[in-house]
This record gives structure tokens, sequence and C-alpha cells, in this order.
């Protein structure tokens, strides 16, 4: 997503829909490793490389990782 900030400079953002649900691939599923690790390194590389607005860093990270703990792809303590 691509915005006019008031100074006129362009910030970017990760866009989703508003029907986006947060569903990725579960890890229980039967699809390979790879594909899980795709999902793991996309959500990941979209947070830091898409954005360019102010927003804390950590909070991004705190966003990925609780998709990926709601999609079962990574544990709360892992």
């Amino acid at each position: 997503m691509i915005k006019r900030s008031s100074n006129r400079h362009l910030l970017s953002a990760v866009y989703r829909k508003p029907t986006h649900l947060d569903r990725y691939l579960n890890f229980k599923s039967e699809h390979t490793i790879q594909h899980k690790q795709s999902v793991f390194n996309t959500l990941f590389e979209r947070a830091i490389k898409l954005s360019s607005t102010a927003q804390d860093p950590n909070s991004k990270m705190k966003y990925v990782k609780r998709i990926l703990i709601l999609n079962g792809l990574v544990t709360l303590y892992g």
C-alpha cells in the first residue's frame, strides 16, 4: 500500500484486504518443509522490506510471530 504523507513523501506498507483472515499454511499439514519455510520467510521479508513507515520494527515482528503461532508454524516457546 502506498500513501502520501502530509509533507508529500511516499510511504509504503504491507496491504491486507479487509477480508484477510491471517490464515496461512498450517505446520501440521502434509506439505513439504520447503513450502512451510517459504511461508515463514515471505512473511518476515514482507514485514521488513515493504514497509517504510516509522512504525516500531519490533511491532512488525510481533505481528508476524503472532500470525505464525496462530497457524502452527511457531510455538510460543520456540
